[in-house]
């Protein structure tokens, strides 16, 4: 990584990460206490209530949804910001090093999200009569299924914004319905599932 791309991954994260009004971090923050304790809160509900295979995948769907709720939300400053894109185009920065550094800054701030998802439902899940490797296996393939539905959604934006441009963002509230009653539906599911098995 040279030294453009490593100035211009910073300013990018710093931009991901503050308040949109100004230069703080409260909003961030505030997401940050407020998934910790709501994921937390849906884990352990799960947990008290399912069995281990259900729990799996609850956490999963509800991993999901939680990740695809703030993602759509500022996917379009993460990606597809038309006026950072324009004052960056003015300066002499080659095409490849602000893709560059707009992925890694995008991959960190989807990173962060991922992990604060991702563990307190691995710590529930390790509190089953599971082994370490089994709780490692939960966690890794929660991680990788968080990032995959990411690429997923870049893919289908990337077409949208190329295909409709100015309507492109109603593919992303579209994208929202989709994944809500997702995890609705496999709610219900594993619901029936486990009142079946009783």
């Amino acid at each position: 990584m040279n030294s453009s791309t490593k100035i211009l991954t910073g300013i990018f994260s710093k931009l991901d990460f503050r308040d949109r009004e100004n230069a703080g971090k409260r909003k961030f923050l505030g997401i940050l206490v407020s998934y910790i304790f709501a994921n937390t809160a849906l884990s352990v509900n799960n947990f008290f209530s399912f069995n281990k295979e259900s729990y799996a995948i609850l956490s999963f769907s509800t991993g999901v949804f939680l990740l695809v709720f703030i993602i759509l939300g500022d996917f379009a400053n993460l990606f597809f910001t038309k006026k950072y894109n324009d004052i960056l185009n003015t300066l002499p920065i080659k095409d490849s090093e602000i893709v560059s550094s707009k992925f890694i800054s995008s991959f960190l701030f989807i990173a962060v999200y991922t992990l604060i998802i991702a563990v307190p439902q691995a710590v529930l899940f390790g509190l089953y009569e599971t082994s370490v490797p089994e709780v490692i296996l939960f966690f890794t393939a929660n991680l990788f299924s968080l990032f995959y539905i990411c690429g997923v959604i870049l893919v289908i934006y990337t077409m949208s914004y190329k295909m409709f441009s100015k309507k492109s963002n109603t593919v992303l509230y579209i994208l929202q319905f989709i994944f809500f009653f997702y995890v609705i539906a496999v709610s219900s599911l594993v619901s029936r599932y486990a009142s079946a098995k009783h």
